[in-house]
Formats: structure tokens, C-alpha cells, sequence
């Protein structure tokens, strides 16, 4: 599993590059299609991989995840997409290609097949987003502390910056700007089982991470993103329509 954070960020390249979970203007499937393993096939599994891991988005077939995160949140991400990632809205009513019903089989298919029961051995399941921590009274996040977080329970495998690491550099900016809070939130609780990566329950012997450490721990990482808001916008450099001027020759 050396150098995970590359392979991951060209697997992304590619799948960005072929359309990956980019809806068409007309629908990928016809409204009548409503078998799972055929929605799943065309609009899922070129990001989530054929059998729901191994790709360059969440490992979704991970019954660990299908419980920390719930139906109606993968129905609602399904729906309207998730902001700011290559995650497109595939529901009807936000301008995707899929119907109410292909919705609904899709999420049906995700539990069925892949929704076992899962034995937490006594541990309490943190809560899926922040929004859920504060609501239960924790603090928000804290860049600082989760500086210290970091490098206590993930610097060992993804290195105390953005260069190479064991398991990837996680800090990088590059992948940072494909993912959003959310993700690394979710990712920080169930791991990668798919690529190696432990929950937050056996990253440390004897040492499981607390809601407010995986708080911080995204607070920091967060903070490590590029703000690629505060390039201007494209169009703020062109010349208006008309006005256009032949370049000038270079000076000798």
C-alpha cells in the first residue's frame, strides 16, 4: 500500500478525465431501469469501484460506513451531490439523470447487499458530522489541537507534511482540494478497510480516538487546504466582446 495518496490522486485524474460520476444532459439509464447492479454499474462504480471499495471515493460497501452514516444522509448525498467534490447530484429533482424510484433503488441495493450487522465490541459509534458532535455538546473543531492529534494518531503512516509518506501524504493540498470535511470526517472514523487503513478505534493500542480529537483532527486538515477562492475569477482577465486587440510584437 505504498505511496496510497498518488495512485489515489491519478485514479481521480482518470476517472475526472472519462466523465467518472459526471451525469449527461439526458439520462445515463431509461427511467423504467431500476435493478441495482445496473444503476450502480453506470453512474456508481467508475469513482466507488465494482464492488463499492477501491476507488478514489469512500469505500461505500463498507458496512461500517452503510451504519455511521445512515440511510437517509447516502440518500440525501445521492440526491444533491456533495459540494466543493467531484461528487455530482444524481437526483431529478437537483438536474441529475436518476428518478425518485432509481434513487430509492440504488439506496436499497447499497443495504441489501452490503448492510451486515456490525459488532462494535462495546465502543460507541462517533457521530457522522460535526453538526451531530456539536448538537451532543462537543466543541467544534480546533486547528491547533488537531495539529497534535495528527501527529499523534496519523503522521506514523501519512507523514508530518504534504511530502512522501508510507501511506500517502494526506496533508497534501492537491488532495485536500478533492475532498471535503465530510469526508475526511467519515474516513477519520471507519478507515480504508479496503486499503489497509484501521477505524478510529485501533489506529493507537489502548488509545481510541475521542469525537473530539476526530473533530480536530479534520479541523487541521481543513485548514491545510488550498483557497483556491481567492483566485480571481477567469473571466476578470478577458476582454470585453469587441474590444479585443491584436498582441503586440516583442521588443528586440
Amino acid at each position: 500500500m505504498k505511496r496510497l495518496l498518488p495512485a489515489v490522486l491519478a485514479v481521480s485524474s482518470i476517472a475526472l478525465t472519462a466523465g467518472c460520476g459526471r451525469p449527461k444532459s439526458a439520462p445515463l439509464l431509461p427511467e423504467e431501469v431500476l435493478d441495482f447492479h445496473d444503476l450502480y454499474a453506470e453512474n456508481c462504480q467508475g469513482c466507488h469501484g465494482e464492488k463499492g471499495g477501491y476507488g478514489p471515493a469512500p469505500h461505500i460497501s463498507d458496512p461500517l460506513y452503510l451504519k455511521l452514516a445512515g440511510r437517509d444522509s447516502i440518500r440525501k448525498v445521492i440526491v444533491q451531490g456533495r459540494r466543493g467534490t467531484p461528487m455530482p447530484a444524481f437526483g431529478a429533482s437537483a438536474g441529475g439523470p436518476l428518478s425518485d424510484k432509481q434513487i430509492d433503488a440504488l439506496v436499497d441495493g447499497i443495504e441489501k447487499t452490503w448492510g451486515t450487522p456490525v459488532d462494535l465490541h462495546g465502543a460507541a459509534l462517533p457521530p457522522y458530522s460535526e453538526a451531530d458532535s456539536i448538537a451532543a455538546g462537543l466543541q467544534p473543531g480546533d486547528p491547533e489541537r488537531g495539529h497534535n492529534t495528527y501527529l499523534m494518531f496519523c503522521s506514523p503512516c501519512h507523514g508530518t507534511g504534504s511530502g512522501n509518506s508510507p501511506r500517502g501524504a494526506i496533508a497534501n493540498p492537491a488532495y485536500l482540494a478533492l475532498v471535503s470535511n465530510q469526508s475526511l470526517r467519515t474516513t477519520a472514523i471507519i478507515g480504508r478497510s479496503d486499503l489497509g487503513m484501521p477505524d478510529w478505534r485501533n489506529r493507537i493500542p489502548n488509545h481510541i480516538m475521542s469525537n473530539q480529537e476526530i473533530s480536530d483532527v479534520v479541523a487541521w486538515l481543513a485548514a491545510q487546504r488550498p483557497a483556491y477562492s481567492s483566485v480571481p475569477p477567469l473571466t476578470a482577465s478577458l476582454p470585453t466582446p469587441g474590444t479585443a486587440t491584436a498582441p503586440k510584437e516583442p521588443k528586440p
